[in-house]
């Protein structure tokens, strides 16, 4: 007869770390993160990331569930062959994740990137939006 020994840290620390190697994976060739605005007025949700030196092909994006995500790569500005003295500007891949609230539509995201400048914009579910209530009496 065979026993069933049930093991629940052992699991639970075997699922962790299968979570934890999955994001490591996906995060390994990342090697900056760009600045980013987040901000929201009556109508909608607005993010602004500064990402000088990419242009507007190279960035992808992509909303799963609550997770806004955008990504790409800025080359250095110097070439193979030069001599380099001081490199203080990032180069190479990028991920950036945003956490949206549930109040935005993202059905609707509108993105521009201009001048280096990535501007998204969500805006807010109609239920969301301040309404005036008439006060009777």
């Amino acid at each position: 007869m065979t026993s069933l020994i049930m093991k629940p840290f052992a699991d639970l620390a075997e699922i962790t770390n299968s979570l934890f190697q999955a994001v490591q994976d996906e995060q390994a060739a990342v090697t900056w993160s760009p600045a980013v605005d987040v901000y929201e007025d009556e109508n909608q949700l607005t993010i602004v990331a500064d990402l000088p030196g990419c242009d507007s092909k190279s960035i992808e994006m992509k909303i799963q569930g609550d997770l806004l995500w955008f990504r790409g790569e800025r080359t250095p500005s110097y070439g193979e062959k030069a001599q380099l003295f001081c490199a203080e500007r990032a180069s190479g891949a990028f991920l950036r994740t945003i956490v949206l609230p549930a109040y935005v539509n993202t059905e609707a995201v509108k993105a521009h990137c201009e001048n280096g400048v990535l501007t998204i914009t969500l805006p807010k579910k109609a239920e969301a939006k301040p309404r005036q209530i008439a006060i009777e009496g």
